[in-house]
This record gives structure tokens, C-alpha cells and sequence, in this order.
């Protein structure tokens, strides 16, 4: 690193293990077992999950705003002044990585919303007991939500290609 990058390291030495448990795929693993003192401690590691989930979400908007705000009134008035096009060049560049970093944030949290919307769901499946012959309906629905999310991974794949 360069000349203070020891306070930006510092900011980001300790990981969250939200970030941790993304990683390595094991951030939403459920397992089938309707054990009260299971479920309590899943409703635990969901509460705690959620808490860190909303508080990295502030943290990236607040990062994005600072960018923004050094972006629209530091460095373009700056370039500006200038005169040098390899300043401006650079000002639009912070830009687009801002624009793809928005983007890459948009994404990752409809992402997560997809997955906390299922994990409810399943949630509510498995404590309702889909298998004692119960609501038709529900079944109905489940089969639609897994068809149109499978419909949804192929595009995505074919758009990834």
C-alpha cells in the first residue's frame, strides 16, 4: 500500500463473517431438521445475519456517497481547472467504476432478497407441514416460484455466457 493506506486497512481489518460465510457458501445452508432448539438458534444466526446484512448496506451506500460527493465536487472542478484531458479521462473513469459498482450492488442485493424471500418461504413451508396432505394452493405456488427460479438461473446463464 501507499502513503494511507495503514487507516484504510485498519477500516477493513476485521471481516464480517456475513462476507466470510458469502465466500465460502455457507451463509444461507439450511438443514431439514425441525428441532425447536435448532430453529431457535437459526432464528438467532437469521437475526444476527439480517443485523450485519443492514449494516454492511449502509456502509456500502455511505462509501458510494462519499465517492459520488468527492467525485461531483473535488475531483471534476479540479480536472476542470486543470485544463488536462487526462484528468477529465480520469474523472470519467471514477465514474464508470462507480456506475459498475452500483450496478454490482443492485444486483448482489436483489440477490439476497431472492434468497431471504425463499428461505421465508421454506421457512413457512416446513412449519405449516406441506406433507400432511395440506394446502393444494400453497404446493401450486411453490411449484410456480421454483419454475420461474429455475427460468431465471437459465437466462442468467445464457446473459453470462
Amino acid at each position: 500500500g501507499g502513503p494511507g493506506s495503514s487507516d484504510n486497512d485498519h477500516n477493513f481489518s476485521q471481516r464480517s463473517s456475513l462476507l466470510d460465510n458469502a465466500e465460502s457458501g455457507t451463509a444461507f445452508h439450511d438443514n431439514n431438521n425441525n428441532n425447536n432448539n435448532k430453529s431457535k438458534k437459526d432464528n438467532a444466526t437469521n437475526n444476527n445475519i439480517d443485523e450485519e446484512e443492514a449494516i454492511l448496506s449502509k456502509d456500502i451506500h455511505r462509501a458510494m456517497s462519499t465517492m459520488t460527493e468527492l467525485i461531483n465536487t473535488k475531483m471534476a472542478p479540479a480536472a476542470e481547472r486543470t485544463g488536462r484531458s487526462q484528468h477529465s479521462l480520469l474523472v470519467k473513469r471514477y465514474r464508470e467504476i462507480l456506475f459498475d459498482c452500483g450496478a454490482d450492488y443492485s444486483k448482489t442485493s436483489a440477490a439476497v432478497a431472492r434468497r431471504r424471500e425463499a428461505r421465508e418461504l421454506f421457512r413457512g413451508a416446513s412449519t405449516n407441514g406441506s406433507g400432511n396432505g395440506g394446502d393444494d394452493g400453497m404446493e401450486q405456488l411453490m411449484r410456480e416460484r421454483n419454475a420461474i427460479d429455475n427460468s431465471m438461473k437459465s437466462a442468467a446463464g445464457v446473459l453470462n455466457q
